[in-house]
């Protein structure tokens, strides 16, 4: 698409949609990468809710994004 200022562009639209779903991913924390996340004893996420992101890193694509509220 052609911009003001040479620099390219580009313009997406979609339909917006919400996906909900539950998990327990610490049932397996280490392939989730999880097992010092949930280490109480050092307090890594004291301000909840946390967001977090599962991004390909090969591409820096995000995959999927998600909301803590409750522990």
């Amino acid at each position: 698409m052609p911009s003001y200022d040479g620099a390219p562009s580009l313009r997406l639209t979609t339909t917006g949609f919400t996906v909900g779903a539950d998990h327990d991913l610490l049932e397996r924390a280490d392939l989730f990468g999880l097992a010092t996340a949930a280490d109480t004893s050092r307090g890594h996420f004291p301000d909840r809710p946390f967001g977090f992101l599962a991004v390909h890193r090969a591409s820096g694509l995000v995959l999927v994004a998600g909301w803590v509220a409750t522990p």
